[in-house]
């Protein structure tokens, strides 16, 4: 929670994307804290022979996360399978 405030405070705290903040956005009704969510889902390698993961904005991993979100979360760290295929 501390992380994805962390990332909103970085970018604004805007709230405002393509889907009107379905995904990614929840806001209690005082509006006073905004909570952002991020899925890690597989996902075809633009040849289609490698299968990757990678970070969401939603969970059904159709819209991509900013590069770099997983390791700014998570101490540097790369996300496993993010290089090399899982098959």
């Amino acid at each position: 929670e501390d992380a994805a405030n962390y990332y909103a405070y970085q970018n604004g705290g805007n709230s405002n994307n393509a889907n009107n903040g379905n995904y990614n956005y929840n806001h209690n009704q005082n509006n006073q804290q905004q909570e952002i969510e991020f899925f890690v889902g597989p996902y075809c390698s633009a040849n289609g022979k490698s299968v990757l993961l990678g970070v969401f904005m939603d969970e059904v991993c159709s819209y991509a996360a900013p590069r770099g979100i997983y390791e700014q979360f998570n101490y540097g760290n790369a996300l496993p399978y993010s290089s090399e295929s899982i098959i």
